[in-house]
């Protein structure tokens, strides 16, 4: 079996949801990386989803979207650290 013959199989195991995943996390990179101000606009609607939407494409998201993201949230990720802290 070749390799292009085991991508389609692992793909064709993917479930409709981790598809849609897959292709908002690739079109996120996109645009991220975009001039156009259209493609800036989604990128920022992206990078300002719900947490628990985002870790679903977390590992296909490019690094840049990712610091985003934490940038984004900066403040909840303080609160989420310090939570351990106080538990030591």
């Amino acid at each position: 079996m070749n390799e292009n013959t085991t991508e389609t199989t692992q793909m064709d195991d993917l479930s409709d949801q981790e598809i849609m995943y897959r292709l908002a996390a690739f079109g996120a990179n996109t645009c991220n990386s975009s001039y156009d101000p259209k493609m800036k606009i989604m990128s920022d609607r992206f990078c300002n989803l719900s947490l628990v939407v985002l870790l679903n494409m977390w590992d296909l998201i490019d690094d840049k979207v990712k610091i985003r993201v934490i940038n984004l949230n900066s403040k909840l990720l303080k609160t989420w650290i310090n939570s351990f802290s106080e538990k030591e």
